[in-house]
């Protein structure tokens, strides 16, 4: 039969180690005046070494965890000083360079020789500024899932076409920057369901036609300028469901030809 030494609160943790078979483990309380034999002084003394490696034992395995979760968070720590220090997003195209200020995410472009628009840019960007580059062509979604983005600056480029969808489904954009650029022909459905848009710029843009429904569903536009141009043909009703309208035409800019038929 196995009977087990005890220690005090030790006793389930030391049990498989100390026996009958290999220790004298007569520790039951002696009479008052007798001596402990020398063997019993032994086993006590090795008991109490084993108890105190024990302890120490889990003490360095709870003073490791400790020191694991202290370096994961001070890790975490260091990062979040970096992003905030240098102004970081995760996210930014290679030509660009993104910022955030006040909680909002700014992306310049400037004169980086883009000949299209790039495809990554942060998806909670504020503002986009795409001006002097050598783009001719915007895209359909170019700025698909921008539902914070603002600003957009695509002047000095050399566009000539602006799909049908290039400003779709941007909820919260109030300006528009295409001056100085080649687009020739505004066609129908160019700007179209912005609820926020109050502002297009499209000056000095070679513009000579101008579709019906280029400007639609824009409730809070007050400003549209397209001096500067050579605008052949405006039909009637160009400007038709633009009820916050202000400012759109400055004549004395702008060279407009009548048909002569």
């Amino acid at each position: 039969m196995n009977e087990y030494c005890h220690l005090g609160n030790f006793t389930q943790s030391l049990k498989r180690y100390y026996r009958k078979d290999n220790f004298d483990c007569n520790l039951s309380i002696r009479k008052e005046g007798h001596k402990t034999p020398k063997r019993q002084h032994q086993l006590n003394s090795h008991l109490i070494d084993t108890a105190m490696m024990y302890s120490n034992s889990i003490f360095e395995s709870h003073q490791h965890e400790h020191t694991m979760k202290t370096i994961y968070s001070t890790t975490l720590l260091v990062l979040l000083i970096i992003s905030v220090w240098t102004n970081g997003v995760l996210s930014c195209p290679s030509i660009c360079s993104c910022r955030t200020t006040n909680n909002t995410v700014l992306v310049d472009c400037i004169n980086g020789g883009l000949t299209t628009i790039p495809t990554d840019f942060p998806s909670d960007s504020y503002r986009i500024n795409i001006y002097n580059n050598i783009i001719t062509t915007i895209e359909e979604r170019a700025f698909q899932n921008m539902t914070l983005l603002i600003e957009i600056y695509l002047s000095g480029n050399q566009i000539t076409t602006i799909q049908k969808g290039t400003f779709i489904d941007l909820p919260a954009l109030e300006y528009i920057y295409l001056s100085g650029n080649r687009i020739t022909i505004l066609q129908q459905g160019t700007f179209e369901d912005l609820p926020a848009l109050a502002l297009i710029e499209l000056d000095n843009s070679r513009i000579t036609t101008i579709q019906n429904g280029a400007f639609k569903n824009l409730p809070a536009l007050k400003n549209l300028n397209i001096r500067g141009n050579r605008i052949t043909s405006l039909q009637q009703g160009t400007f038709e469901d633009l009820p916050a309208l202000q400012k759109y035409v400055c004549l004395s800019y702008t060279t407009l030809y009548q048909n002569q038929n």
